[in-house]
């Protein structure tokens, strides 16, 4: 249809505005700025910042103008941010930053990666996204508790595209790679068609230093089948280690578990096998 567009036009806006996204936490948290935290009405101690309406704001905005024909659902209520600046121009965007023909390189290689009970979810052109049952979604600042706590390196921004309710392409971006003293960040990105890419990311860049970065292929987790006495790893919630939590991991024995915070943080840790 008329509205579909590219992955990689649709690709290259995502990763920039949650790039955007992390250039805007490092500011926030290095100056200590806008670290009051305000409350969602009827959570218990589900914090929210300036920092994560000004994100909001600033991906709304890139989003309306270049993916208007996208659905957009975002972690935070429009009322609370749109009277905010944006912290970049949508102008600013580089449409054809992640190429196509990257994109292209390792689609034939996948096909036989991809579970059977996922197949059915192949397009016919990965390489063209249609808005028709599909929608953007957004979360500024994932680890709010974190970001507020100091522990940067667990906060991550997130884009995801689901078609027909299913998750379909995303982007994780690392504003701090390691710890709160890093001075760079680091970018997933990818679709089930083409696989996961990784970029590293250095807020100070100019615009032709995006575009001569590298973009690296993360090679699929291995799959194997786990012997009775084979060890392997478990990442829990670092926030809901209770006993119901140690009875499962109890149940997983021989294991070992490693206690993280935020969702995006936990999920690369995972892909990348840590």
């Amino acid at each position: 249809m008329s509205d579909s567009v590219s992955l990689s036009h649709l690709l290259s806006v995502c990763v920039q505005i949650a790039e955007e996204g992390g250039r805007t936490i490092r500011r926030f948290h290095e100056h200590e700025e806008g670290m009051e935290t305000y409350h969602k009405c009827h959570i218990e101690y589900n914090p929210v910042t300036l920092a994560d309406y000004t994100n909001q704001k600033t991906m709304d905005d890139a989003l309306k103008t270049y993916l208007p024909q996208f659905e957009m659902i975002g972690e935070e209520d429009p009322s609370d941010y749109m009277h905010l600046d944006a912290t970049m121009s949508p102008d600013d965007i580089i449409t054809d930053l992640i190429p196509e023909e990257l994109l292209a390189s390792r689609i034939a290689e996948r096909a036989d990666l991809i579970p059977e009970h996922l197949r059915d979810e192949i397009d016919q052109d990965p390489l063209t996204v249609s808005p028709l049952n599909a929608g953007i979604y957004v979360d500024p600042l994932d680890g709010t508790k974190d970001f507020v706590a100091g522990r940067v390196q667990n906060v991550t921004c997130l884009v995801g595209v689901a078609i027909n309710e299913r998750s379909k392409i995303g982007v994780v971006h690392k504003p701090y790679a390691e710890g709160p003293d890093c001075k760079t960040g680091v970018t997933y990105f990818g679709s089930l068609e083409t696989g996961l890419f990784r970029a590293h990311w250095d807020p100070t860049w100019t615009e032709e230093e995006k575009r001569e970065r590298n973009f690296e292929y993360i090679e699929p987790l291995e799959h194997k089948e786990l012997g009775d006495d084979e060890n392997f790893n478990v990442i829990v919630t670092a926030s809901k280690l209770d006993d119901k939590a140690h009875k499962v991991i109890d149940s997983f024995e021989p294991c070992t578990y490693s206690q993280l915070a935020g969702a995006g943080n936990k999920m690369t840790n995972v892909y990348m096998g840590k």
